[in-house]
């Protein structure tokens, strides 16, 4: 079933009814980054979501939802609505899924999404639908959905199959609830029969104890083997979880060995750097001044000063002979001057000298007047301060003995280090010395070797980083995969082993088994039971077994035409390049009854083909989803539309050209959004390419958003449709 219209309104970037109406073949969405390409992917999303709690007010347009918080619209709505044209019936089915918003006290409140629906036909037959829920369904099964809309390459690895959902698909394919009736239906038949015979076998009164006691028996025996094939198909799925897990990894497996020895060497580089650096003596607070250190070169300072010291008591004598003998000189001076001027009066004419002056104070007489001067009387303290006057002109002749250095404190010093000084630090002095020297050697040597470690350690990371670098994973990414691939390849292991074991009990129990069911026959034969009868058991077997082939051979045989039509795309995509196989392989399984599928990219007939590019690997994942879309148009199962955004990120020039050709050929609805084929006109705007005009598609559309807008305010922000 196509799409013939895609109408979306109010959903985030989409202001008000943007319109997409769309081709049934190929159509391209052109769009740069930011202008509503992912908007729309996720709006198809939602809309294929069913009525899951997925509603949210950040679904609505801001700029409706600011017209809301201001008044000027009590409710507004949000709907995704999907026109469908079905070939097969001439019908048209309108679906839309909508929910409401409206203003309350709170603030802004959004309701639960509803589906609505209108199914019309060629003859204007019109139903309308309250709940269209089915009629979803029916445009686009469940079981196809994970087929229908990939947002990126990452959501492309349809190849992993993880959710067995290529099983599913073979289900409706061969139209396998209807085969599996038809199988069931002959299994009840051949049950009737089998208890028709029984009954008449047990009335044969000898063997019906031990007939009731081998049904038992046989009953119970049937139990363990379904027990044994359900564990089994359980360990196998394990199994195959855990290889393909491994088969993910083993691009990086080839780096693996020589990764992990690099990093176990530097680990154990880093540990010898560790134990290093601990034993370095490098705390020389300590040893410079608690452990006297500061003194390692302090012998050369010491002689130096006691020199210096020396020096300078010479030069202290020197100086002070030298000043003693200018004192000498001057006292000798002054002496004789004083006693020069004992007898000669320098004062002036009519004064009498200081000795005259010394006898009239003595005979309390002034002889220059012949007057008495009583000692205490006027004339007594005249004579007084003239001779006080005389000998402070004549100067103080009793003077003090002078030095030039009031201190000898170079003495003091010099014989401190003479007295032993020196010799008392000698020793010391040695001693940190040699401790030093051994010390600082220790120290260059632990350094030299720290630079050793470090320079092999910066190898290693070098090595490191060119293996990461061709993963493309850091070094604790890659460490974590290799991790992951150990314990799944352990797990394989013993997964393995679990089967072979449990094979090995079931082929014993089947064994066991098939020897009671030989024993029942024998008895049955010989409890006189018709052979319309037993014709009849062997008929309906016959006819169970016939079924659970054909069953076996459609499934198979849809396998094979999948595997096919994935290889026939998977050139086309590839043309000039190296691809490999996309080998698909399985079938039904017998003992489970379920259908099981097993997809690996492959090279040299069979071997697992390991390093695949992303571009590879994405075009695989491509082939493989059309395979899957043409064969179910094909199967009369209906076409079902497909949304692939950003497909072929990874891809060059020459191989989005091949994939754009493949998909205008294949006969199928797609919707591919991309941003390739914009490029800037030379005028600060972008332009759609020349290229894309070459490639012709049936319908193409360009995303852009509504201009200006205010950089900082979302509301402002509107993504328009146009068509090209």
């Amino acid at each position: 079933m196509n799409i013939t219209r895609i109408e979306i309104c109010n959903y985030q970037s989409y202001y008000n009814v943007q319109s997409f109406n769309v081709a049934n073949g190929f159509n391209v969405v052109l769009g740069d980054n930011g202008e509503g390409k992912t908007k729309l992917v996720e709006s198809i999303k939602w809309f294929l979501s069913g009525l899951s709690k997925d509603t949210d007010i950040s679904l609505l347009n801001k700029s409706v939802y600011k017209d809301l918080e201001l008044g000027n619209t009590n409710s507004a709505e949000i709907y995704v609505e999907l026109e469908f044209y079905d070939s097969r019936y001439a019908q048209k089915l309108v679906i839309k899924k909508s929910t409401n918003c409206k203003i309350v006290e709170s603030g802004v409140v959004i309701s639960d999404a509803i589906y609505e629906g209108v199914q019309s036909t060629n003859k204007g037959e019109s139903i309308f639908h309250e709940d269209a829920t089915y009629l979803l369904r029916e445009a686009i099964p469940e079981v196809i959905r994970p087929y229908t809309v990939f947002q990126g390459e990452a959501e492309l690895n349809i190849l992993d199959n993880s959710n067995n959902s290529i099983e599913s698909l073979i289900n409706i394919f061969i139209n396998e609830n209807q085969l599996k009736k038809l199988q069931n239906n002959a299994k009840k038949i051949l049950r009737k029969a089998e208890i028709a015979v029984e009954k008449t076998a047990q009335a044969n009164k000898k063997n019906a104890r031990i007939l009731s006691d081998l049904k038992f028996k046989i009953d119970e025996s049937k139990d363990r083997i379904k027990k044994l094939n359900v564990r089994i198909t359980q360990q196998e799925k394990d199994a195959n979880h855990s290889k393909k897990r491994m088969a993910g990894l083993n691009d990086i497996l080839a780096q693996a060995e020589e990764f992990n020895i690099f990093k176990d060497k530097m680990k154990e580089l880093e540990q010898k750097k560790a134990r290093v650096s601990v034993v370095i003596k490098d705390d020389y607070t300590t040893y410079i001044f608690d452990n006297n250190y500061l003194l390692h070169d302090f012998r050369n300072e010491l002689e130096t000063f006691a020199t210096s010291v020396t020096k300078l008591e010479q030069n202290e004598r020197r100086l002070e002979v030298a000043f003693q003998r200018r004192v000498g000189e001057e006292r000798a001076v002054q002496k004789i001057q004083n006693a020069l001027i004992g007898d000669v009066n320098p004062l002036p004419i009519g004064v009498p000298s200081l000795n005259v002056i010394q006898e009239m104070l003595h005979d309390e007489v002034c002889k220059v007047c012949n007057r008495l001067a009583k000692k205490g009387s006027k004339e007594y303290e005249y004579m007084k301060d003239h001779m006080t006057m005389i000998l402070k002109h004549l100067g103080n002749t009793d003077l003090p003995d002078e030095v030039l250095f009031k201190s000898n404190n170079v003495r003091e010093l010099s014989n401190e280090l003479v007295n032993g000084y020196r010799s008392k630090v000698s020793s010391l002095l040695t001693d940190k010395k040699t401790e030093y020297r051994e010390l600082k050697e220790f120290n260059l040597s632990r350094y030299q070797e720290l630079s050793d470690l470090d320079k092999r350690i910066s190898g290693l990371s070098d090595k490191i980083s060119g293996i990461t670098g061709m993963t493309g994973l850091s070094s604790d990414t890659l460490s974590r995969h290799l991790n992951d691939w150990q314990k799944h390849s352990q797990n394989y292991a013993e997964k393995l082993k679990i089967v072979e074991r449990l094979n090995s009990t079931l082929k014993e129990e089947e064994a066991a088994y098939n020897r009671l069911l030989t024993h029942r026959d024998k008895l049955v034969s010989d409890s006189g039971v018709s052979q319309y009868l037993l014709t009849s058991k062997e008929v309906s077997e016959k006819l169970f077994k016939v079924f659970q082939k054909v069953r076996s051979n459609d499934i198979s045989s849809v396998i094979k035409r999948l595997e096919i039509k994935t290889n026939e795309i998977f050139d086309k995509l590839n043309v000039h390049s190296f691809k490999g196989y996309l080998k698909i392989s399985g079938g039904l399984h017998i003992q489970s009854d379920e259908i099981r599928v097993q997809i690996e990219h492959v090279v040299n007939e069979g071997e697992v083909f390991r390093g695949a590019n992303q571009a590879l690997e994405t075009s695989a994942n491509i082939a493989l989803l059309l395979a899957v879309v043409e064969i179910s148009k094909n199967q009369n199962i209906g076409s079902f539309p497909i949304f692939m955004d950003a497909p072929v990120s990874s891809f060059g020039r020459k191989k989005i050209r091949q994939f754009m050709q493949v998909m205008n050929s294949v006969d199928l609805q797609c919707f591919v959004i991309m941003k390739e084929f914009l490029e800037p006109d030379g005028k600060g705007d972008i332009k759609i390419s020349e290229d894309f005009k070459e490639l012709n598609p049936e319908k193409s559309f360009w995303l852009k958003l509504e201009r200006p807008f205010d950089q900082e305010d979302l509301s402002t922000v509107k993504t328009i449709v146009h068509e090209i």
